[in-house]
């Protein structure tokens, strides 16, 4: 049974401009008559709307809903450019210092200052590698 458009904004809990500009939009459909199947129209608008978009009270039962999707959008953000590089040369300066690191811990424990720089070496790396697992959690 189809309703008018002024009907379902009521049922909807959002103005008929809404329902207007969603039809015209093509987010939903009207029946052949020009009347609105609400069971389809929340079907179309749920499945064509950015629930993050919605107001009004479906939007407030799907409070939890949008703020999941919306912490979903956050995590899958591409990483700046500026952010990558900053680390690139981060990691660069450590892995660069440790020769000079190295022979002074050489010199205060008396030891080889070549084997203190290759066994700090491995360990910076290692601990890199580890640092840079990028640990991916689908919900």
């Amino acid at each position: 049974m189809g309703v008018s458009r002024r009907s379902y904004a009521a049922q909807r809990g959002v103005s008929e401009a809404a329902v207007r500009k969603a039809i015209a939009t093509g987010r939903i459909t009207t029946l052949a008559d020009g009347i609105i199947d609400p069971a389809r129209a929340d079907a179309e608008w749920g499945t064509q709307t950015d629930p993050a978009k919605q107001r009004g009270q479906h939007a407030r039962q799907m409070g939890s809903e949008t703020a999941a999707s919306t912490a979903r959008a956050a995590a899958t953000r591409p990483v700046p450019q500026a952010t990558i590089k900053a680390v690139a040369d981060t990691l660069r300066i450590a892995v660069s210092e440790t020769p000079r690191v190295a022979a002074n811990m050489a010199a205060e424990l008396v030891v080889d200052t070549h084997r203190m720089a290759q066994v700090l070496d491995i360990s910076v790396r290692a601990h890199l590698r580890g640092m840079a697992a990028i640990m991916i959690e689908f919900h």
